[in-house]
């Protein structure tokens, strides 16, 4: 048997090191968007803190939920694998239910235990 080395080969497309993919850079619309966007952000701010004062609930949920996120920043979603994990109980139990000869109207169904 002959011995050569498995070299792994990189695509003709690969990216030399130090080349970016993205050399144009960020595009120059996003840029104005975002300028005109924040040149309103005071307007849109205030209008939200009056919001707040709606009569409809939704409306001041909304309002208060957009302010906080942009405030504070948005909540972080995700499990934390610090703490001991919170135990869960599934019980199942199968059982025959009552032929109708054996229950009269005054019977109701047999329903499991309230914890």
């Amino acid at each position: 048997m002959g011995t050569h080395k498995n070299k792994r080969r990189i695509p003709h497309t690969a990216w030399k090191p130090g080349q970016s993919g993205n050399p144009g850079g960020r595009p120059k619309v996003v840029a104005e968007i975002r300028d005109l966007a924040r040149a309103h952000g005071v307007a849109a701010i205030e209008r939200l803190a009056a919001l707040l004062k709606s009569s409809n609930e939704s409306v001041a949920l909304r309002a208060a939920e957009a302010l906080l996120d942009r405030g504070y920043g948005r909540a972080v979603q995700g499990a934390s694998m610090d703490s001991e994990p919170i135990p869960h109980r599934v019980v199942v139990e199968f059982v025959e239910p009552k032929r109708a000869s054996e229950q009269t109207e005054s019977t109701p169904p047999d329903l499991p235990p309230e914890n």
